[in-house]
């Protein structure tokens, strides 16, 4: 899975909402409520392509793991860490949660959660997302608790500039 990137600068608020919108007419139809907090002034050096399916991929789970009426908010923050500044991005669903037996195995290929048997998919939209974030220079990881929402979380330093 060698991904190659292509980075440039972008606004990390124009980049999400360009996106999901793609997925509005699902959002719509589970009377999904997005929040987007993400500052219209972020930028981040990334390859948009790429950034855009790491989102698209983890909405697209949010609505498919939960029952209809959720809210997923959106965020990012700057965040200095000892090697640099970083931008931290959260998508954060009030859902049903997940086994923190689940959470460790998430991103495996082929691991797919066992909440609806019937979806489709080979379970690598996880995968394939660390595969994107790692590519970046970050890490990706989710907090959840069964009842208690789900959150993923991802990393894009800053220092790269050169794809």
């Amino acid at each position: 899975w060698g991904i190659s990137l292509h980075t440039q600068p972008v606004t990390l608020r124009r980049l999400v909402e360009s996106a999901i919108a793609d997925l509005q007419p699902m959002m719509e139809k589970e009377q999904t409520q997005l929040v987007n907090l993400i500052d219209a002034d972020l930028h981040a050096q990334v390859d948009p392509l790429q950034l855009s399916r790491v989102y698209q991929n983890l909405l697209a789970n949010a609505l498919k793991h939960n029952p209809s009426g959720l809210t997923v908010t959106l965020d990012a923050r700057r965040d200095s860490q000892p090697d640099g500044e970083i931008r931290y991005c959260t998508v954060t669903d009030d859902g049903t949660g997940i086994h923190p037996d689940q959470c460790d195995r998430l991103f495996d290929p082929y691991f797919r959660g066992n909440s609806r048997p019937k979806s489709v998919g080979l379970g690598l939209g996880l995968y394939l997302c660390q595969q994107i974030v790692q590519a970046h220079g970050g890490k990706i990881g989710v907090k959840s608790q069964p009842g208690a929402g789900t959150m993923f979380w991802f990393t894009l330093p800053m220092g790269q500039t050169d794809g």
